[in-house]
């Protein structure tokens, strides 16, 4: 894990978005997906809001200031009238009286769902029930299932699709009410609203009766009025218009209409929410599973975390430019790696060069192959190309030659160097190839006999390139890093962890070799150049 986060540049955090952008884009379609069938299969909500004003009783104006009871007043009706609006009695008579419990209620996917649930629920006491009777011989006892109208009037309290606020610093309070209709929205909000009248005046008829006879004029004008307001409530679910004016002490300011625009689901505020939260979360992936990548991918990690020079970058290359003829030297990634090798060589009079790995499939054989080609072409050098990879070799490949005679061959007595040196098709470029694979990892190489094989190869060229094998097969490798007057390290980007580089850099430092620098290989380069040039 790296944990150094000082060291870290905005290059860096915007390599990381670049390099798994590709989380990002893959949370961002999917989360708009889901949001964008969400919003398909889930049926819109209307809401309708009737108001209400509360008319203040005069005898509470005898004894408190106009100004101490209209602060009362207020602070007593937003703590009581959701209370009062949304008991039971009321929910009860709307139910009843626009037949909400037998209407029958379209169907979204979610409701479909909960359906499925509660089936499955019903089947499981279904069972249990006949488990417990038939088989354990017990008697079971379950209350009946409640009636529509019951399980309507609990949905009704349970989703809260009827709420009563009081506005501030008023006597006004406001009834929303939220169906899937929004005619049946607004029946709902106007029906609560006269049922609370009603009620209110029924409270009002029950005190009077304890002070007036039934025939006072009193108690006669407010039952008239309570039944003239029943009528106004039937005509709501005869689907005809009702009156604003009411009598008593509770007055329709504003009655609900129908509304065209539902509610929810808000379709692009949910997108919007779904975009942010998944670049968010895309984010945060990407820097997560950078944090716990222990493997090198820049050539900036060279130098940061191994210590080690770093050389230069090969990105990926298609292996159709890998073949015979096609000279990839004169790209400038490989022209300027081996210029600065060279560069090296001269100063110190030093014309072995061993290219290494930790781990197999590092891209040694195509780094030492390009090499070749600089220092033949460029520099015109004579070069000689060794290959020590036994168990899986590649330059014969790269070359399109026979590998049927090679090293294997020398090291067992069986041919000279001169019978296995093959001309290449580049020029002034020869191959020592490995011969035939061996299964075996730990091949012994005697050291007396590489040593007198580079010494034959220093004589009749300009420079050696040796191809050497990984970290895996460090019997076949050392003889050869022994030898050598520098070694490159090819790393491959995001392939092997940090602290397995590291051992091998510490086994090779402990025999004293000369570890000339490293070069990334197979490196992505996500960051377009417009904006890699500017950060």
């Amino acid at each position: 894990m790296d944990l150094n986060f000082k060291n870290k540049t905005f290059s860096d955090y915007l390599r990381i978005v670049f390099d798994r952008g590709y989380l990002i884009i893959i949370l961002f379609l999917l989360t708009e997906t889901a949001i964008f069938f969400q919003n398909i299969m889930i049926l819109p909500k209307y809401e309708s809001t009737v108001k209400l004003q509360v008319v203040a009783q005069k005898e509470k104006e005898i004894t408190l200031s106009k100004e101490t009871w209209y602060l009362r007043g207020t602070i007593d009706i937003a703590r009581t009238q959701i209370e009062l609006v949304t008991n039971d009695s009321i929910i009860r008579e709307v139910v009843k009286l626009l037949n909400l419990d037998v209407r029958k209620r379209p169907r979204d996917l979610m409701s479909f769902i909960f359906e499925i649930i509660e089936d499955i629920g019903d089947f499981y006491y279904f069972v249990e029930d006949w488990v417990k009777e038939n088989i354990l011989n017990k008697k079971v006892t379950r209350g009946p299932k409640p009636s529509a109208f019951v399980r309507e009037v609990e949905r009704i309290k349970d989703k809260n699709l009827i709420k009563v606020n009081a506005l501030p610093e008023t006597d006004i309070i406001s009834i929303k009410s939220t169906d899937y209709d929004p005619v049946m929205a607004a029946k709902m909000a106007n029906s609560v609203a006269i049922c609370y009248i009603i009620q209110d005046m029924k409270n009002q008829l029950f005190d009077l009766t304890r002070i007036y006879r039934s025939k006072h004029p009193k108690i006669v004008e407010l039952n008239s009025n309570i039944w003239e307001t029943y009528a106004k409530l039937g005509n709501i679910a005869q689907n005809k218009d009702i009156e604003i004016h009411m009598p008593g002490n509770i007055k329709i300011v504003e009655k609900a209409f129908p509304s065209l625009k539902p509610v929810s689901p808000k379709k692009v505020l949910n997108l919007s929410l779904g975009a942010a939260i998944s670049i968010f979360c895309g984010l945060f992936l990407c820097f997560l599973i950078d944090f716990i990548d222990q493997t090198v991918k820049h050539a900036d990690d060279i130098e940061r975390y191994l210590k080690v020079s770093s050389l230069g970058s090969i990105p990926v290359i298609k292996k159709n430019e890998m073949k015979k003829g096609n000279y990839i030297y004169d790209r400038e990634f490989f022209s300027n790696i081996g210029i600065e090798v060279y560069t090296h060589a001269r100063k110190e009079n030093r014309s072995k060069l061993l290219i290494t790995s930790t781990g197999p499939e590092e891209g040694k054989s195509l780094l030492a192959y390009n090499l070749a080609s600089v220092f033949s072409k460029k520099m015109r050098l004579k070069v000689a190309l060794v290959d020590i990879n036994f168990v899986n070799p590649r330059l014969h490949v790269l070359f399109n030659t026979d590998n049927s005679v090679g090293l294997l061959d020398y090291f067992r007595n069986e041919k000279t160097p001169d019978e296995i040196l093959k001309k290449t098709h580049m020029e002034n470029v020869f191959l020592l190839p490995c011969g035939i694979p061996s299964f075996d990892p730990h091949v012994i190489v005697p050291h007396k006999e590489v040593k007198k094989l580079l010494a034959f190869l220093e004589k009749k060229f300009d420079y050696i390139i040796i191809d050497g094998s990984s970290f895996d097969e460090f019997f076949s490798l050392i003889p050869f890093a022994q030898e050598a007057d520098s070694i490159i390290l090819a790393i491959r980007s995001g392939f092997i962890r940090k602290h397995s580089i590291e051992r091998f850099i510490n086994i090779l430092r402990k025999y004293d070799l000369n570890i000339l620098g490293a070069v990334m290989t197979f490196r992505k380069y996500n960051i377009p150049g417009f904006i890699y040039k500017r950060v």
